[in-house]
């Protein structure tokens, strides 16, 4: 996994850094959005490059999806609510999430986080679409970039070649300490062939392979 931090002062975060839970501390105060940006390339297999960017947010307001949700299929536990580009969600009402909408093709897809303080946890994660065929995250050379108002810059690359894990978690961030937040680079993949989707609890912890399955594509 490769993992870099950008500031004033120059950080970097490693695969290490990642496993033991190190993150970067951000001012909340001085952040009034967070934008997530997943951008990716052509792969190989059928020619498509169909990849798409979640998230999952738990904070004032939200609510877990048990099933109904456009393309997911299944039950979950979780209170988180997902934000996807078949629920875009809003910026200035609950789930205080927008998607900036669907990219069939190579380029950039964006979810922003607003209202900061009636947010708790969101995590970000991609999907690549089953009917890509066979071709593994790395091949599309994607990667997710995770900034805020100030210029600070998280990115993680995607480095999984194995070509049937169709789910990755990318960026836990946390804000629930009051005079900042926390980014956590969380590169973790599904099982190879699942098409179940991580699950965030409302403590912040997640798990993979135990959601919905996400079918619409």
């Amino acid at each position: 996994m490769a993992v870099s931090f950008e500031k004033r002062v120059g950080v970097s975060l490693d695969k290490k850094a990642a496993r033991e839970g190190v993150g970067v501390r951000l001012d909340k105060k001085a952040t009034g959005l967070i934008t997530a940006e997943l951008r990716w390339q052509s792969g190989v297999g059928t020619g498509r490059a169909d990849l798409d960017l979640f998230g999952w947010v738990v904070g004032a307001g939200t609510r877990g999806r048990k099933g109904g949700l456009k393309g997911m299929l299944g039950k979950s536990d979780a209170l988180a609510e997902v934000v996807y580009h078949k629920h875009l969600g809003s910026l200035h009402q609950p789930p205080y999430l927008e998607h900036g909408g669907d990219s069939r093709e190579p380029g950039v897809e964006t979810i922003r986080v607003g209202s900061l303080d009636q947010v708790q946890y969101v995590l970000f994660g991609v999907y690549q679409a089953f009917g890509n065929g066979a071709g593994s995250l790395r091949s599309f050379d994607a990667h997710v970039v995770v900034t805020d108002t100030e210029g600070n810059r998280t990115r993680v690359n995607l480095t999984e070649s194995h070509p049937n894990r169709y789910w990755v978690t990318v960026a836990l961030v946390d804000l629930t300490p009051p005079q900042g937040y926390v980014v956590r680079p969380v590169e973790e993949y599904s099982r190879p062939g699942t098409e179940k989707s991580p699950v965030l609890y409302a403590d912040g912890h997640f798990t993979m392979n135990a959601g919905p399955r996400y079918l619409f594509k």
